[in-house]
């Protein structure tokens, strides 16, 4: 809570798997172990699949009836009753940024949704290098928007009390000089990294 994270790896790896399952895991009851929260999924490159939401918010639904019926206790036998998977569904705000314009866009007016919605305890951006990678022959401002978008989301997360958790390509760092080894390196590369907290 609090904090900007980001989560790299190379295609395939489960990264909007991972995203996926945090929003869902961030509809949990309280009693269950969980926030009781809501969250808000900005997906920026169309990976967000109904049809894998909707079965890993079943699973979580089966899931907490599965627990109630364990410990043999009829209030939590009553709210796992109550979250169904479409509580789960209706407790995930979705968004699709097609340009880096509309992400910034979509991060300015998040203050007044956010103060519409008390219960977001989370904010996902699936990926973030998905709409900065390509497109900027100015790297300045590319890294000044970057900039400006962390200290925004940043500062949601202190003020409003809420996680913020990124994802980002990998890329090959080409190897220039003797001895030295190509490698893989997070796509928007070292400029990003003053973002994160974690």
């Amino acid at each position: 809570i609090g904090k900007l994270t980001e989560f790299c790896g190379p295609p395939g790896i489960g990264k909007t798997q991972l995203c996926i399952q945090l929003a869902v895991d961030t509809c949990i009851p309280e009693l269950f172990g969980g926030v009781g929260g809501e969250s808000i999924y900005i997906d920026t490159e169309g990976s967000f699949m109904l049809d894998r939401v909707a079965s890993i918010a079943s699973s979580a639904s089966q899931h907490l009836t599965s627990v109630a019926e364990s410990n043999n206790d009829n209030e939590l036998k009553e709210l796992a009753h109550a979250f169904t998977m479409e509580k789960f569904l209706s407790g995930i705000h979705y968004f699709r940024c097609h340009s880096y314009t509309e992400l910034i866009a979509l991060v300015n007016v998040l203050p007044e949704f956010l103060s519409g919605h008390p219960k977001v305890k989370l904010i996902l951006v699936d990926s973030i290098a998905a709409l900065f990678r390509h497109g900027f022959t100015d790297m300045a401002l590319r890294n000044r928007l970057l900039a400006g978008l962390g200290q925004d989301l940043i500062k949601m997360a202190s003020t409003v009390h809420l996680a913020v958790v990124m994802t980002n390509q990998m890329t090959t760092r080409i190897a220039h000089g003797p001895g030295e080894q190509s490698c893989l390196v997070p796509a928007l590369g070292r400029h990003s990294g003053f973002l994160l907290s974690v």
